[in-house]
């Protein structure tokens, strides 16, 4: 499963929950990150609230990047959709080849 599947899938199955539970779906797990950011700040002086605000960023980079791939195929015509200069790096685009030392 490539990362554009899995980012696919997993919004495809967030989309697919009641409209009640997709607040909860988002808010519990950074509040988990904000506990566990917590207990680390409290025990060693882990940056507080990094954690949180990491969590809420990637949620937010995978629901654009959903976003994106779906108004993209929506516009292509065949199906090929080129990946948005935001997750290339996930992709291994720009990596050289095996010729090029």
């Amino acid at each position: 499963m490539t990362v554009l599947q899995r980012i696919s899938a997993w919004n495809r199955w967030y989309d697919g929950l009641p409209e009640e539970w997709r607040f909860q779906m988002i808010l519990w797990p950074v509040l988990i990150l904000g506990a566990i950011n917590m207990l680390l700040t409290v025990a060693s002086g882990f940056p507080f609230g990094i954690l949180p605000l990491l969590g809420a960023g990637a949620i937010a980079y995978i629901r654009a990047t959903y976003r994106y791939l779906e108004a993209a195929e929506a516009q292509s015509g065949d199906g090929t959709v080129e990946p948005p200069w935001w997750i290339r790096p996930f992709l291994g685009y720009g990596t050289r080849g095996p010729g090029q030392g």
